[in-house]
């Protein structure tokens, strides 16, 4: 019999296809599925995160509902940024978005660190952290340290593997900056070399107490496709682990009746 932790902790994120944040949490109460991650990339579920109506809407479901969510927050502004403004400003986006989350009972917030850009260089394109490579080690342990001390009230800030986490020296500072939470996205880390997998994995079971979410997703070869996953067999020793951990577990899958098909066949409960 499967885990009855696992299976409450267990649920689908919601990207588009409904109006109102308030609207795709009634419609998965419905369907009996009552943990999901709302995906703020979209603009009009973002916008309602800052509108007291809106907000207030979304505690009545939450309450009357039973509903646990977190959040996925937008992608487009990182910790890689040179402009020190344009990362202030972000920083104190994140505290107010955390503030905001925090009203409507959300759970966490998942963010990406961003990447360093590329550059034209001698007919070849060169990784930003490789020419600047001090830069990047200096700015981004003060930026995690700042992010870490400003984001310690409300639902945790979790970092996904994504982007600029798969270099190995940022890896290496975050193992040196306290309060920091993570989200472990399993198809990214079968997306990328085995190498980078085996240590990011290896990360994560040392940051176990620290992973709020797990996105659940399959992949086949490097595109990150986020596919459906019809056996469980196909995504270990990574899920085994997840379920192991008090993490809320996410199918990240487009479009939703695939997260549900995923749901079941992980779940062995039709929704």
């Amino acid at each position: 019999m499967l885990n009855d932790s696992f299976i409450e902790r267990t649920g689908v994120q919601i990207f588009e296809g409904f109006p109102s944040i308030a609207e795709a949490m009634s419609y998965l109460a419905l369907r009996d599925v009552r943990v999901m991650e709302i995906n703020l990339n979209n603009p009009y579920f973002l916008a309602q995160i800052s509108s007291e109506k809106d907000r207030k809407e979304i505690v009545n479901v939450v309450t009357g509902e039973g509903i646990t969510w977190v959040a996925h927050l937008p992608e487009s502004i990182g910790f890689f940024t040179v402009e020190e403004e344009v990362f202030a400003r972000y920083l104190m986006w994140l505290v107010r978005i955390q503030t905001e989350a925090n009203d409507t009972g959300c759970r966490a917030l998942t963010i990406h660190l961003g990447d360093a850009p590329y550059f034209a260089f001698s007919g070849q394109k060169r990784l930003g952290t490789d020419l600047f490579r001090e830069y990047y080690e200096t700015t981004l342990l003060m930026r995690l340290t700042r992010a870490a001390n400003l984001l310690r009230k409300g639902p945790p800030v979790s970092i996904e593997n994504v982007g600029g986490f798969h270099h190995q020296f940022v890896r290496d500072i975050l193992n040196k900056v306290e309060g920091l939470s993570y989200t472990m996205d399993i198809g990214h880390l079968k997306t990328v070399n085995p190498k980078t997998a085996e240590a990011e994995f290896g990360f994560f079971m040392e940051h176990r107490d620290e992973i709020r979410v797990v996105h659940v997703h399959d992949n086949a070869g490097d595109f990150d496709a986020h596919e459906v996953v019809t056996d469980q067999a196909d995504i270990e020793p990574y899920f085994s682990f997840a379920k192991d951990t008090d993490a809320y577990l996410v199918m990240e899958i487009r479009p939703l009746e695939a997260a549900f098909s995923s749901l079941a066949a992980l779940t062995g409960i039709k929704r």
